[in-house]
């Protein structure tokens, strides 16, 4: 049994010397993960069964067909006795060990195997390792060929397979049923493919259950072809003839190896699987516990079926440990904390809302026309991380613990090989993470950007927002305790006692509040921001908006904060301290659109102070959300892409194309 996967031709002929090679497409399938592959075989063996009985390959009960498990090496994978090889499934199917041990598998009616299927194939499994499938089976040319006792001569080119790779085992010693005649015909076969069993039947073996199968059907075909061009002979003619050696062995050499026998195969399980498919739209056999599998295949979520993540986003439980969590580059992570507001609470329901908000979000649907590309397909891993889980009872406690799974998830090391967005910028000089936080109230910016500083030093801010967020907690009516001076409109001016915060560097943008004095805006420049006010817009339209939060925050680290009621009212009614006048969803996008580009080293981001119990019925301001987190992602995507994407062509104002996203 010649193994030879490379698409290449083997030999030259002197009537083919220059001939080119078959291209048999991409290679069989591989898995990282065995449970993955044992399904796959498991499924590939059923349809296997399913071959032999659409070509009459099998004689009652008789005959077995059997994969090596890629999890157990020692067992096999085989069909109980008795059962239709035509109605096989992959749950039927039994692993048994090679001292024909049921290890599991199989329905609880039907933990019983052919004895025989065992004695012949466990010897052969045991002593050829690259023997992972053996198929035998009372076939009737194979059987009526046997009879004969004779090898099979090499007639047509499809019998140039077995040209010196076929065995002939001219003993029969009745039914196999003890491991002295298993091991006869073991050392019969030797190293070949395939073997006549005289008087009994034939037996193929492959690296794959598909090679094994096409050397099977091959070999019936072949007794069939010589049964029949033999049987027109008569008395005084000319004996048949074989192909020459030389061509028998030019054809060997190109079609008889393992990847031409497991392409050969195909069409046939490619028939059964179609067949098997539309048999259960038709409404048979809906009852077996692969029948969904079988009648629809692999279906995806709707956007609005399914487990709720963002944009229908694989969830890690991140903060499990790095087993359960994994490696990524940019992570959603919920803080559903709301137990520093001044007003109307409910942003712990913040994650939830923008989360629904994205329900018509997807990796395959993520397409930007103003971005010019989908930040879901340019190779940064974007993974969900669900919620921290805050205490609802201890704010002290609560920002502690999102303090500390901030710091968890900065620490984890990035997915993508060569990243280098933020490492020069890091005071460890690696690259880490990226994290868009869905509020929660305001407060949660306070232990972000603690873990912040341990990783970048003092960060700068682009703050849009309603309100200055930094007002002195030691002047707060009813502020009695240090951490009751902590709320979600003075966070900013413990960060910046804390030394968290540049206090050149950064900007608010959006603010519209109402004030106690002016004092209030000294002391908001004594903390460290300048001001863009709502109305600003008006004179500087939104480039001029960008071009100062830039020119603001320089090539420091920056984390933008975006306050959900930084966007008017009419357009995004659910927050707790709701202001007129605010900014058009369009020109938030705009802005956000703006600060792509080289100069801004952005570090994190987060969407605050969503409350969807304020929100319409028509959930406007969870979508304004979702669309917001989406605007970051392609912010934070597009500056990787250019290390992750093969090549390192994406460059600024390239259109990245990929294939049309489907439904």
């Amino acid at each position: 049994m010649v193994t030879a996967p490379e698409h290449e031709v083997k030999a030259s002929s002197a009537a083919q010397p220059d001939a080119i090679a078959f291209d048999f497409g991409p290679p069989p399938p591989t898995f990282e993960d065995k449970l993955e592959e044992r399904k796959y075989i498991k499924e590939r063996l059923a349809l296997s069964y399913r071959v032999f009985a659409k070509l009459g390959l099998m004689e009652g009960a008789a005959g077995h067909l059997t994969v090596r498990d890629p999890i157990m090496p020692d067992c096999f994978w085989v069909t109980p006795f008795g059962k239709q090889f035509a109605l096989m499934s992959a749950s039927d199917l039994l692993l048994i060990n090679h001292d024909g041990k049921i290890v599991m598998g199989g329905k609880p009616e039907r933990q019983f195997y052919n004895a025989a299927a065992f004695i012949i194939h466990a010897e052969i499994h045991k002593a050829r390792p690259n023997a992972n499938a053996v198929c035998h089976s009372h076939s009737p040319y194979g059987k009526a060929w046997s009879i004969l006792r004779k090898p099979l001569p090499i007639y047509t080119q499809d019998a140039c397979i077995f040209h010196n790779d076929l065995a002939l085992y001219d003993m029969f010693g009745g039914v196999v049923l003890d491991s002295t005649e298993s091991k006869r015909i073991c050392k019969a076969i030797g190293d070949k493919k395939a073997v006549i069993l005289c008087n009994h039947g034939l037996l193929t073996v492959g690296e794959t259950i598909e090679s094994a199968t096409a050397w099977f059907i091959a070999l019936e075909n072949e007794c069939r072809t010589a049964i029949t061009a033999l049987s027109t002979l008569k008395e005084g003619d000319e004996p048949l003839k074989e192909i020459e050696p030389e061509a028998a062995q030019f054809t060997y050499d190109n079609s008889g190896f393992e990847r031409a026998g497991w392409f050969e195969a195909l069409p046939w399980f490619e028939l059964c699987e179609f067949e098997g498919k539309a048999a259960h739209i038709e409404g048979h056999d809906h009852t077996h516990d692969d029948a969904w599998s079988a009648r629809y295949g692999p279906v995806g979520d709707l956007s609005f079926s399914g487990i709720t993540t963002f944009a229908h986003l694989p969830h890690h439980k991140c903060l499990d440990g790095i087993k359960e969590g994994g490696e990524f580059d940019i992570a959603v992570l919920g803080a559903p904390f709301d137990t520093s507001v001044s007003f109307r609470p409910g942003a712990r329901f913040g994650p939830y809302g923008i989360r629904s908000g994205s329900r018509r979000h997807a990796p395959n649907r993520g397409y930007s026309m103003p971005w010019g590309f989908n930040p879901f397909q340019l190779g940064t891993k974007i993974v969900d991380c669900g919620d921290i889980p805050v205490s609802p009872y201890d704010n002290a406690l609560a920002l502690e613990q999102i303090q500390v799974a901030y710091s968890t998830l900065l620490a984890r090391k990035v997915s993508s090989e060569g990243l280098d967005v933020v490492k020069g910028l890091a005071k460890d000089g690696k690259e880490h993470a990226r994290i868009v936080t869905l509020g929660g109230d305001h407060t949660i910016l306070l232990p972000i950007l603690r873990a912040l500083k341990d990783v970048y030093g003092p960060i700068s801010v682009i703050h849009f927002d309603a309100h200055i967020d930094t007002w002195n907690g030691d002047t707060y009516a009813g502020a009695f305790s240090d951490q009751s001076k902590i709320t979600h409109g003075s966070f900013f001016w413990k960060a910046s006692q804390e030394g968290l915060i540049t206090n050149t560097s950064s900007i608010h943008a959006g603010i519209r509040t109402r004030l106690s004095d002016v004092e209030d805006l000294e002391h908001d420049a004594s903390v460290g921001f300048q001001l863009l006010t709502t109305d600003d817009i008006d004179e500087m339209r939104p480039s001029g908006i960008v071009k100062a939060i830039k020119e603001r925050v320089g090539n420091t680290p920056v984390y933008l904060s975006f306050d959900i009621d930084t966007i008017d009212p009419s357009m995004a009614p659910a927050t707790g301290t709701p202001e007129t006048g605010g900014w058009t969803t369009r020109e938030v996008k705009k802005i956000l659109r703006g600060l792509s580009g080289p100069e801004l080293n952005i570090v994190g981001m987060d969407v605050v102070e969503v409350s969807p119990a304020y929100d319409t019925n028509a959930e406007l301001t969870g979508l304004a959300a979702a669309d917001l987190v989406q605007e970051f992602l392609a912010l934070l995507s597009k500056k990787s892409a250019k290390k992750v994407m093969s090549g390192g062509k994406f460059t600024e104002g390239e259109k990245v194309v990929r294939g049309r996203d489907e439904l």
